[in-house]
C-alpha cells in the first residue's frame, strides 16, 4: 500500500517536473504533508540520457544486477537480456534512474577490454 502512494506521489512529481522545468543536475523540493521531499530532477520530470556502464552482470537475491568497477550495484529492468550475461564482464547501455536505481536497458554486449 505504502509502494503505491509512493509510486503515485512520484508519478505527480513527474507531471510537476514537466511543467516547471528545472536545469538538469537541479533537485527540486515537494511538500507532502508535514514532510519535504528533495527529489532529484530526474526523476522529476526532466529526460535522463542514455549511458553506457561498464562492469559485470550479478545474481544477488535471485535478481540479475549490474555492479560497476566500485562494487555498486544496479537493477536492471529487463532480466532476460541480463541472464546470459552473468558473472561477465559487459557494456550495459541504457538509462539510469536515481530514484529507483535501476537502469533501463536498451543493450547490453561483452566488454572485450
Amino acid at each position: 500500500m505504502r509502494i503505491q502512494r509512493l509510486i503515485g506521489l512520484l508519478a505527480g512529481f513527474a507531471l510537476a517536473g514537466m511543467v516547471f522545468a528545472a536545469p538538469p543536475d537541479a533537485a527540486m523540493l515537494f511538500t507532502t504533508g508535514a514532510s519535504e521531499v528533495a527529489v532529484p530532477a530526474q526523476a522529476a520530470g526532466t529526460q535522463a540520457q542514455e549511458q553506457t556502464f561498464e562492469g559485470k552482470i550479478m545474481k544477488k537475491q535471485g535478481q540479475y544486477v549490474f555492479e560497476d568497477s566500485t562494487g555498486k550495484s544496479y537493477m536492471l529492468d529487463n532480466q532476460e537480456k541480463a541472464k546470459q550475461f552473468e558473472g561477465k564482464k559487459v557494456k550495459v547501455k541504457g538509462t539510469l534512474t536515481v530514484v529507483t536505481n535501476t537502469i533501463r536497458v536498451s543493450n547490453i554486449e561483452l566488454d572485450e577490454s
